[in-house]
């Protein structure tokens, strides 16, 4: 009886132990300044033809992991963007994931998502794009400023950032699909930084919630594994007492 009860209590601090690390998330981060583009023209999807822009970015994100329903753990988001064009400043603030697309047919993982296939081929977002795999990829609703004077809110917003081709960097788009951007010249921003100048992700919490995984698994199976050779055993003793 002692051995089943240390069993059971080992599961049911396992299982409190994967439901605690997917509460608090995985979170990861990335900044980059300086130099970069800007798409102009019809097609938000067309680097052939930007201009250059100045400024800087900075993400900070927390996946909290995939759930049954949006009400579950919330992903966490806090992005700032400002840049600067030939002709006005931009201040973008994103707090607020987005969980559900607005196209009503891309998924967004509940706001944030880590080394996902997407574009491309993929049937995820759109194919005017070559197919990638971001560090982070996030989802939420922007608040634009321009030349100090707020323009919108709740705007959709996607940040993509990757650190290796193609389109190596970290990219902006700002009401490019599903709701045009009021006050802007082609009713859309889409910037692409070339370079990211850092990012951290969570590896080592990675690998907690693998280990803890594991661990779960290994126990039940010994739980099972302990009730299959345990029943025969019974029922030999019972055969024998008669």
């Amino acid at each position: 009886m002692r051995r089943v009860s240390l069993l059971l209590l080992l599961i049911i601090l396992t299982t409190q132990s994967l439901a605690a690390a997917e509460g608090s998330g995985l979170p990861a981060s990335a900044n980059t300044s300086g130099k970069g583009v800007i798409v102009t023209g019809p097609d938000p999807y067309n680097f052939e033809k930007t201009k250059p822009i100045n400024g800087m970015i900075s993400i900070r994100v927390n996946n909290k992991g995939d759930r049954g329903s949006p009400l579950q753990n919330i992903d966490e988001i806090l992005v700032k963007a400002k840049f600067s064009t030939d002709a006005s400043e931009y201040e973008e603030t994103i707090t607020e994931p987005m969980v559900n697309q607005i196209n009503g047919r891309d998924p967004t993982w509940f706001g944030v998502v880590y080394n996902q296939k997407m574009l491309g081929d993929t049937k995820t977002g759109t194919s005017n794009l070559p197919e990638m795999e971001p560090d982070i990829a996030l989802w939420g609703w922007a608040e634009v400023y321009k030349d100090g004077k707020l323009i919108q809110t709740r705007v959709p917003a996607h940040v993509k950032v990757m650190g290796k081709a193609p389109l190596k960097g970290v990219k902006l788009q700002v009401g490019v699909e599903g709701q045009t951007l009021p006050n802007t010249a082609d009713g859309y921003i889409h910037i692409q930084w070339p370079e990211v100048d850092q990012l951290v992700m969570p590896k080592k919490q990675q690998k907690t919630r693998e280990w803890l995984g594991w661990s779960g698994l290994i126990l039940i199976n010994l739980w099972f594994g302990w009730l299959a050779v345990k029943e025969p055993l019974v029922e030999t003793l019972e055969d024998t007492s008669e």
